[in-house]
């Protein structure tokens, strides 16, 4: 403040507060560069976070998803256990006709 009445009062600024001033202005540029990066490094760092939270819910669901596929094909094959082998069996019985067929009608 003092460096400001000076310069106002007089109209003309001396060496002195010249050199004041720079070395104020060059404090004030230095802080606000640097809240400036701190500013810019905070939100990289944030960003990484919420990328890292959003990996680890992906592969939460991921994995409840495919365990709940398995779970699902695992209830489907018991619930068709039987048609498979009622289905497999008729499948034989189909096979062996055809086979003991084929030398008769040969003859």
């Amino acid at each position: 403040m003092k460096i400001l009445k000076h310069s106002t009062d007089s109209g003309i600024v001396n060496p002195t507060n010249q050199v004041l001033m720079a070395y104020r202005h060059l404090e004030l540029c230095l802080i606000g560069f640097s809240l400036f990066l701190a500013l810019m490094m905070d939100r990289p760092h944030y960003y990484i976070r919420e990328l890292q939270h959003l990996r680890k819910n992906l592969e939460r669901t991921k994995k409840l998803s495919l365990d709940s596929e398995q779970l699902e094909r695992r209830k489907f094959e018991e619930m068709n256990k039987p048609r498979v082998k009622q289905l497999e069996s008729k499948s034989k019985q189909s096979k062996n006709r055809q086979m003991s067929q084929k030398p008769a009608q040969g003859s």
